[in-house]
């Protein structure tokens, strides 16, 4: 794993000058097959998946995939597949590229995954699923 160095200072200062604009869904896919069975097991993966500066704003493509398995015969129950699009303000151009990755790397999860757990909690009881609650932090 690579890790960023940066200056905490310098990192404050850029953060300081962030701000959430806005965090929309941009694209939405949710199946469902017509068994669910009785027990089953849920992976997520999700992160972000690409990012641009736009004069001053960052914009921020997060993907999130909730797959549900049966446990047994590990069939599809269930698939939903979500990209949230974050876009942030910037009040001036980062002094190092590596705080957008970093920033990229680390906040824009805190900021998109309650908007992940809402919407998946929301869809589970709109399709008939048992509820589903993911967890407050992403592990």
């Amino acid at each position: 794993m690579n890790t960023i160095q940066v200056d905490p200072q310098a990192y404050r200062d850029f953060l300081t000058g962030v701000k959430i604009h806005e965090i929309y869904i941009k694209s939405l896919t949710a199946i469902r097959t017509r068994d669910i069975g009785s027990e089953g097991a849920i992976t997520i993966t999700c992160g972000p998946k690409s990012h641009e500066i736009k004069k001053n704003r960052l914009i921020v493509e997060f993907h999130t995939v909730v797959d549900g398995k049966q446990s047994k015969s590990h069939e599809s129950m269930f698939n939903l597949e979500v990209m949230y699009e974050a876009v942030y303000t910037m009040e001036r151009e980062p002094s190092d590229s590596q705080f957008v990755q970093l920033f990229v790397n680390n906040n824009v999860i805190v900021h998109v995954w309650p908007y992940v757990r809402e919407l998946v909690s929301n869809l589970a009881y709109r399709m008939n699923l048992p509820p589903i609650t993911l967890s407050l932090k992403v592990n």
